[in-house]
């Protein structure tokens, strides 16, 4: 029982020697790897710049507006306080409206916001996409890798300047 104890150990051993040197004879004798740092290409496209820049102004505008909804309420405000009680109480009736009327505002500026960020970042995230797999076939990769997912790598596999230098001619 010893030595079939014994035998099975060894053989297992084996067993993983033989994978392991697979995997190194694999990766020496042709597997072409690549990385790319993807939040770079992402920050350094001209069409992302260019999408943050219209959110931003978008966000501009709706602060306007969140702005104006907020003095109409500090105006309903102070008239209200030259009021009688009945006419005070028909204008903070007026005042709780357009305080659900600005969280309203601010709750769906919030929503579209988000909604208009994850399109830019899927849209931008598919193009480099689209660039990556385009290098990987001309440049004969076998792997693709994106650089946050690696612990450690040597920088002459990463073809980040590459896929951005093709992002730009994309245009």
């Amino acid at each position: 029982m010893f030595t079939t104890r014994r035998i099975i150990v060894i053989g297992m051993a084996g067993l993983l020697l033989l994978c392991n040197n697979a995997g190194i004879a694999f990766a020496q004798d042709g597997a072409k790897i690549g990385y790319v740092d993807f939040r770079r290409a992402f920050y350094e496209n001209d069409k992302a710049k260019v999408k943050e820049e219209e959110l931003r102004d978008y966000e501009e505008e709706q602060k306007k507006t969140q702005m104006d909804l907020v003095q109409e309420i500090t105006q309903i405000r102070d008239e209200a306080e030259l009021l009688s009680d009945e006419a005070k109480e028909k204008k903070r009736k007026e005042i709780e409206a357009k305080m659900l009327e600005l969280q309203n505002f601010e709750n769906d500026v919030r929503k579209e916001l988000q909604s208009r960020k994850n399109d830019i970042y899927k849209e931008i995230a598919d193009d480099i996409q689209g660039v990556v797999d385009a290098v990987g076939k001309s440049g004969g990769y076998d792997y693709i890798l994106d650089s946050r997912s690696i612990i450690y790598t040597s920088k002459d596999y990463d073809i980040t300047d590459e896929v951005i230098k093709n992002i730009k001619k994309k245009k």
